[in-house]
């Protein structure tokens, strides 16, 4: 197991122990990681919510859990070394996040249950309009 406290994250968030020289190896394994994951559900012969959506949330979790801390502590402790590596693994986290929203077999789902939840609200308003409708007429 590595010592890098940012690959090794608990419960408790141990900032004290998070040195500058951990960000950018542990940011790069875990966004490895999930990009390898993300080929493997884009190479599904099917997408749907339970096996790309459930699955991307866990394996984006990481990654973006890691880039918290580091955000956080950038914020309140501002070293030049911590900043150095903020600023230097920005462009790249900006792409991998970026990467999951522009990739249509893992959007999908998203967009399939987007459109369902569109359609519920569509009938459920209707039966509103038609409810409504009916109770004033029989006044």
């Amino acid at each position: 197991m590595s010592d890098n406290v940012l690959l090794n994250l608990g419960d408790e968030p141990r900032y004290s122990d998070i040195r500058p020289a951990d960000i950018k190896p542990a940011m790069q394994a875990a966004m490895a990681e999930a990009r390898a994951a993300i080929a493997e559900i884009k190479a599904q012969p099917e997408s749907s919510w339970a096996n790309t959506v459930e699955r991307l949330t866990g394996i984006t979790e990481r990654v973006g859990r890691i880039w918290a801390m580091v955000s956080h502590l950038n914020s309140v402790v501002d070293t030049p070394e911590l900043r150095a590596e903020y600023n230097a693994l920005m462009p790249e986290v900006t792409v991998f996040f970026t990467e999951i929203g522009q990739r249509h077999r893992t959007v999908q789902p998203f967009q399939s249950h987007q459109s369902l939840a569109r359609i519920r609200r569509f009938e459920r308003s209707a039966e509103n309009q038609a409810g409504t409708r009916l109770r004033a007429t029989s006044c």
